[in-house]
């Protein structure tokens, strides 16, 4: 098939990638289509990703700007990528206020948007927040023809060691439970109760008592990481470097939830985002609503 037949059927079936088989010194590569698998990119993209990213653009925007005012931060943005304001705008109203009545944004929109959070274009937005793992499991797979025999054998054989390791510990941990328990000083596991993270057993793996996920110990988040209530007094950032104190999750009931460290979510796995004082000003409350806050 040549290339532009190719480019043709792209209107029935997307095409991902063009693979062509070269050998070259006894060697094969995979020889994909940039341009082809750019092409497919964009059209299989969906409506979340792309609100996420016109999300994140205007976040950024409102760290820079002094006024959150819709036209004020699309302005902002404007200011440093190849947009005209009204276009940012249509994109805040379609992906931040909803409206799909608006139609989708166009290919270089969207690109010129992933240029400004930090991104190529929105392959690039794509390839390193969904595609990397992917990625990496097939730049494994290409392996040269000359020692394919060898690596089978060796990964069979290492196949071979685990399984049989794994047997015997569990024959251990039955017959000699305190061995696989960890009591007393020696936890290496941790799990999640409600607003901070408690040392296991690691025999509970893969859930705990409380039904959450036990996971290897990690000293600094078991420390740090925890969950907290905040009021506007709150320090929410460093007084020294500005640098953020608290990071927020909203949960799909819309109520927010604040953490003293960064990372994923202790239990749905969704990246917390750091606090800015345009989340403070619309979602921290004022004061504590408990009975003792206030003044009698």
């Amino acid at each position: 098939m040549e290339a532009g037949e190719v480019i043709a059927d792209t209107d029935r079936t997307c095409v991902r990638h063009v693979l062509d088989t070269n050998k070259i010194g006894g060697s094969q590569r995979l020889v994909l289509g940039a341009d082809l698998s750019k092409i497919c990119i964009f059209r299989i993209m969906d409506d979340n990703r792309i609100k996420k990213i016109v999300q994140e653009a205007f976040d950024k925007a409102r760290e820079k700007s002094v006024s959150q005012a819709k036209y004020a931060l699309a302005k902002q943005i404007g200011e440093e990528v190849n947009l005209s304001y009204r276009t940012l705008e249509r994109a805040y109203d379609r992906y931040i206020n909803g409206r799909e009545n608006l139609g989708p944004q166009s290919q270089e929109t969207i690109d010129e948007l992933c240029r400004y959070i930090g991104y190529k274009d929105y392959a690039d937005y794509v390839d390193r927040n969904y595609s990397s793992r992917k990625k990496r499991e097939k730049k494994n797979l290409i392996i040269d023809d000359g020692r394919k025999g060898f690596s089978k054998t060796w990964m069979y054989g290492a196949i071979a060691i685990i399984a049989m390791g794994g047997l015997v510990w569990m024959a251990y941990t039955v017959a000699i439970p305190e061995i696989g328990s960890y009591k007393g000083s020696n936890q290496l596991c941790m799990t999640w109760a409600d607003s901070l993270y408690l040392e296991v057993d690691c025999n509970h793996i893969p859930f705990s008592p409380k039904g959450t996920v036990v996971e290897p110990l990690d000293p600094v988040r078991l420390a740090t990481f925890k969950k907290v209530k905040v009021t506007q007094s709150y320090p929410f950032f460093k007084k020294d470097t500005g640098e953020p104190l608290i990071w927020y999750f909203k949960n799909k009931d819309g109520r927010m939830e604040y953490y003293t460290a960064p990372g994923l979510h202790p239990t749905n796995g969704e990246t917390l985002r750091k606090i800015t004082p345009y989340i403070i000003q619309k979602y921290v409350p004022l004061h504590s609503t408990r009975e003792d806050s206030f003044v009698r």
